[in-house]
């Protein structure tokens, strides 16, 4: 396919073959760059209709993050063929930004990805892509496909070396369900100075991740906004010491974080193992303003997010 000849220039850049059932083959290429000073990354798409009559009408792209800037397309310009050379228009909605043009039933010269075909679109984003969709232009067996860039790993083990587990299961932290871990902090003397210090541990599914994310959604209950700090620390398996990565005012509402640590990622995964720990710790330490509070701590989700290229 044409395809491969943007990947003879890149070397990095990655192929994914997307197969729709009873139709024909779509190619997706995809190249992520960092922006200078930490701004962000620029991705750039190329989606080759190798052999597909349904044909594509969107492409869509899923983030970590609703900072999505800067989106482009570039199609081919059409010499005797009857149909539309409209270019597709972005639409940014949340953590996605998708490319479309008219859907069959209101056009069937509409400006879809036809047979040995190939549109380009890029963008810039606070974060990583994370999924892609094709939409497709003629009615078959499916309508749309989906190509997943990151593996979800959940905690496998789990330790509280501060705090109590005051209801739900460990395994709750697994997805974003509102099915809760409940933690309270460990009782002390001082009702000021309390915290709960939780310990994950899982297994990531390449030894040199090139994305590495921690997903942590929890909120707090009983204290004031502010009073309560939510630490994240992953372990460096090469020092043997944990590493801060974040550090925030634990919310009173199920907020949902995902912590990107800088460099290079290999750190936190155990040779030989691929093991991670993730190490979350909740205090009061500086003491409330006021009164003291009894807190508690409800986590939703905590998992970690990675890709080997």
């Amino acid at each position: 396919p044409a395809i491969n000849a943007w990947k003879a220039v890149n070397p990095e850049v990655e192929f994914f073959v997307v197969d729709i059932p009873g139709d024909g083959r779509v190619f997706i290429g995809m190249r992520t760059t960092e922006l200078p000073g930490n701004a962000g990354y620029h991705t750039e798409f190329a989606v080759e209709n190798l052999n597909s009559h349904q044909s594509v009408r969107a492409f869509g792209v899923d983030y970590g993050s609703s900072l999505i800037l800067n989106p482009g397309f570039h199609d081919v310009d059409y010499q005797f063929e009857p149909y539309s050379g409209t270019d597709w228009s972005p639409t940014v909605a949340g953590n996605n930004v998708e490319w479309s043009t008219s859907t069959f039933a209101s056009n069937a010269n509409a400006n879809a990805i036809r047979w040995n075909t190939m549109y380009s679109f890029w963008c810039d984003s606070a974060t990583p892509p994370r999924k892609l969709t094709l939409g497709l232009f003629r009615p078959g067996t499916v309508d749309t496909m989906t190509v997943d860039l990151v593996e979800t790993s959940v905690p496998g083990s789990f330790k509280l070396l501060d705090g109590l587990q005051a209801g739900g299961q460990f395994g709750d932290v697994a997805a974003s369900d509102d099915q809760y871990l409940q933690l309270d902090p460990t009782f002390t003397k001082n009702p000021r100075k309390q915290k709960i210090d939780l310990i994950m541990q899982g297994t990531c599914p390449t030894a040199s991740p090139a994305v590495f994310i921690f997903r942590l959604e929890a909120n707090m209950s009983g204290g004031p906004a502010g009073d309560v700090t939510q630490i994240v620390e992953m372990l460096n398996y090469d020092t043997g010491k944990f590493e801060q990565v974040d550090v925030r005012a634990a919310t009173e509402t199920d907020q949902s974080f995902e912590i990107i640590p800088a460099g290079d990622a290999s750190r936190f995964v155990q040779i030989g193992t691929n093991e991670m720990t993730a190490k979350v710790l909740w205090k009061s330490e500086n003491g409330f303003s006021g009164s003291p509070f009894f807190w508690s701590i409800d986590v939703d989700e905590a998992v970690w997010l990675t890709t080997d290229q």
